[in-house]
């Protein structure tokens, strides 16, 4: 699919989620709606990001259930790492640095560790399968407590932001 096809459909599924689940039937009625859609409509928007900055092929096609674990990161090619002045670490070279996407957020050098970096990449995948796990519960089994949809409300709009500010 093009850059405008996974637009057109992440609008489609937001759409979904804000009109139908929430205007029209309520957030305590829509836990189902929510869970099927979040996690759809933010890795549309993922691709589109990809495909807009020529990271994948026209044909490349991502599935939600591949945020399952974080095996998806071999799936997935590099993109947008943070803007980071290294000017306090002169001896920087990409090639040099390491980061743990357990969660250490940690960038590793031959000068010392510098805490509190992590590209943009491991923290969108990190949210994103968070989501999926959280629209899974949601879409399966007996109603959940409204905290837990709004939290997937919370973490769909975080997601977003971040996706929209990579493609702008």
């Amino acid at each position: 699919m093009k850059y405008e096809n996974h637009v057109e459909a992440f609008n489609e599924r937001k759409e979904t989620i804000k009109k139908w689940g929430l205007d029209i039937r309520g957030i305590e009625n829509s836990q189902r709606i929510i869970g099927d859609n979040a996690s759809k409509a933010i890795v549309e928007l993922l691709s589109a990001y990809l495909h807009k900055k020529r990271l994948v092929e026209e044909g490349f096609q991502l599935n939600h259930s591949w945020f399952k674990s974080e095996r998806v990161n071999e799936k997935l090619p590099e993109f947008d790492t943070e803007k980071i002045d290294f000017a306090q670490t002169p001896h920087f070279s990409s090639r040099e640095s390491k980061i743990n996407f357990r969660g250490a957020q940690e960038l590793q050098t031959r000068s010392g560790i510098y805490s509190g970096v992590l590209d943009n990449k491991n923290k969108i995948v990190a949210k994103l399968i968070e989501l999926e796990k959280l629209c899974e519960n949601l879409s399966y089994g007996v109603p959940k407590e409204v905290e837990k949809i709004k939290k997937a409300l919370n973490l769909f709009d975080e997601i977003e932001k971040m996706l929209w500010e990579m493609i702008e």
